[in-house]
C-alpha cells in the first residue's frame, strides 16, 4: 500500500510539473509612459491692464488676458457686450474684472442697469 500511495504521489506530482511547464504565463499591463509636456508646449498669454471710464479703447490680441479696473460711483455689473462679461463692481470703489479676449470685433463696456458706456475694447486677431 505505501508503494501505491507512492506511485500516486509521484504521477500527481509530474501531472502538476507538466501542467506548469505548458500554462501560459501570466504577463502584467503597464500603462504607456509619455514624456512630460516642455515648457514651449504652449504660449504665454499676453495680459492686457486698462482703466475705466476710457476715452480711448483698450486693444487687445486674441488670447489675450484682458484686466480693467474700473471705478463707480453705485453698486453697478459691468457688462462687456458680445463677449459675454458680467461682473459686479460695488459703490464708490474701484472693481478688476479679468477675462479672456477670445472674439475679434470692438466690444463696448458700459454699466448695468445704468447703461452707461465707460470705453470699448478691441480685440485684434
Amino acid at each position: 500500500m505505501a508503494r501505491q500511495l507512492a506511485l500516486w504521489a509521484a504521477i500527481l506530482l509530474a501531472i502538476a510539473l507538466i501542467a506548469a511547464a505548458v500554462a501560459p504565463t501570466q504577463r502584467l499591463e503597464t500603462a504607456p509612459v509619455f514624456p512630460a509636456p516642455g515648457t514651449s508646449a504652449a504660449p504665454v498669454a499676453r495680459a492686457v491692464q486698462g482703466a475705466l471710464p476710457a476715452s480711448a479703447p483698450l486693444v487687445a490680441d486674441i488670447g489675450s488676458i484682458v484686466r480693467l479696473r474700473v471705478g463707480a460711483e453705485n453698486a453697478d455689473h459691468v457688462v462687456v457686450d458680445g463677449l459675454g462679461v458680467r461682473a459686479p463692481i460695488g459703490p464708490g470703489t474701484t472693481g478688476i474684472v479679468e477675462f479672456v479676449a477670445d472674439s475679434p470685433g470692438s466690444w463696448p463696456v458700459r454699466l448695468d442697469p445704468s447703461g452707461t458706456r465707460i470705453g470699448t475694447v478691441e480685440v485684434q486677431g
